[in-house]
Formats: C-alpha cells, sequence, structure tokens
C-alpha cells in the first residue's frame, strides 16, 4: 500500500506527487494521482492508493475556483513604466513569465496576501497598494489546467529594490524589470496575458483601471 500525504491544494498534492512518481510500478496508479492534482482537487482526508487492485478511498470537496493574487510592482523613479517579472519553472505553467503573487490564504485581506506574497518570492517590501484589476481564467492543459482561478491584481509601489532577490529558485527565474508594453511579445502566465493584451487596461494610465 502507498500513502501519500494529505495536503490542502492540488498544487501542494502536485509537488509532492511529482516526487514519488517513479516509486510507482502500476502504469495506472502513476496516472490516476496525475489526474486528481491537475484537476485541482481540493483535499479534506488522505488520499490511499492500494496495489494491486488499485481501490482508493477519497474524500474531497467539490471543484471550486481558487483565488489568486498577483502584484504589479513599479518603481516609476528607477524603472519607469516597467512591472518585475519572471519565468515559471513549475508544470503549471512552466515557461511563462508571471507576477510575484500567490494563493489568498484564509482570514487574509487582498493587501495583505500581496505583502505576504510579494516578501516571500521577491525579499521586497512596497506601499501604495491597490486594486486595479481582476481576471476569471479557466486554465487550459498548455497552461497546466484543467484550473479555475479569480486573480485579483493589486499595483504595489516599490521605493527601494536594493534587496531584490529570487527566494524561490525551484519554482522561478530572477526577477526582472520589464516594460509593460513589452510584455505583449513574451510567453506569459494566463492571467497576466489576459491582463497585457486587454487594449482598455494599462497599469500606469490611473483612468484605465475599472477599479478607481
Amino acid at each position: 500500500m502507498l500513502e501519500l500525504d494529505f495536503f490542502e491544494s492540488a498544487g501542494e498534492l502536485h509537488e509532492k506527487c511529482s516526487e514519488r512518481f517513479e516509486m510507482l510500478d502500476d502504469y495506472f496508479c502513476r496516472h490516476l494521482c496525475r489526474f486528481l492534482f491537475i484537476s485541482n482537487l481540493l483535499f479534506i482526508g488522505r488520499l490511499f492508493v492500494f496495489h494491486p487492485s488499485v481501490i482508493c478511498s477519497i474524500q474531497m470537496s467539490s471543484l471550486r475556483p481558487l483565488v489568486g493574487i498577483a502584484v504589479i510592482a513599479v518603481n516609476p523613479s528607477r524603472y519607469p513604466h516597467s512591472v518585475l517579472v519572471s519565468e515559471r519553472l513549475s508544470s503549471h505553467g512552466k515557461g511563462a513569465y508571471q507576477l510575484p503573487g500567490g494563493h489568498l490564504e484564509y482570514g487574509e485581506t487582498f493587501e495583505e496576501c500581496a505583502r505576504r506574497e510579494l516578501k516571500e518570492e521577491t525579499n521586497l517590501s512596497c506601499s501604495n497598494l491597490k486594486l486595479i484589476y481582476v481576471t476569471n481564467n479557466i486554465f487550459s492543459e498548455e497552461d497546466g489546467g484543467p484550473k479555475h482561478y479569480v486573480t485579483l491584481f493589486m499595483k504595489a509601489t516599490i521605493d527601494d529594490d536594493s534587496t531584490l532577490k529570487c527566494l524561490e529558485p525551484e519554482k522561478n527565474s530572477e526577477w526582472i524589470w520589464t516594460e509593460w508594453n513589452d510584455l505583449k511579445d513574451r510567453k506569459l502566465f494566463a492571467p497576466l496575458r489576459e491582463a497585457v493584451h486587454d487594449h482598455s487596461f494599462n497599469p500606469f494610465d490611473q483612468a484605465s483601471s475599472p477599479y478607481n
């Protein structure tokens, strides 16, 4: 019997399962585990896979959209019209450029989540946080789906980027300042792609945000 540890999200389950796929000599077991985490199932119990009959006992909630926070970090004095981006290295959207950000945790405000994720990923602090854009994305298999995310874009001012550092090198490349308009020519993570190609939206034009 193989026992997989309990995780609260499919993303966390993905990382653990990836480490153990080669240990599973049963083809069906491997693909069952893959189906579970790419389907973004939230686990309430533990997942057990029994050999050889592959009897599974699973307690789970229904599929639900997740809430993500994306930070549009700006430093107008040093990097005009530029935002902080990096290339994703994880399987979910691998090779696409992303903004700092992550999942909204239970009990967090949008601002608290944005500050936490920015600090955890880039080692930067920010000010003047403001919600300026929202996307509603169904991720395709190409983007690491099927997944459903509502992503809230928080604009944040970086007064000092001297401490900038990639704190999760296993998940993404080094952070770089890139002009917003130049992002159109890059492979982008689905929520950022939608924002960048929305001709009515520009994070540097306050009047273009529907949340003013």
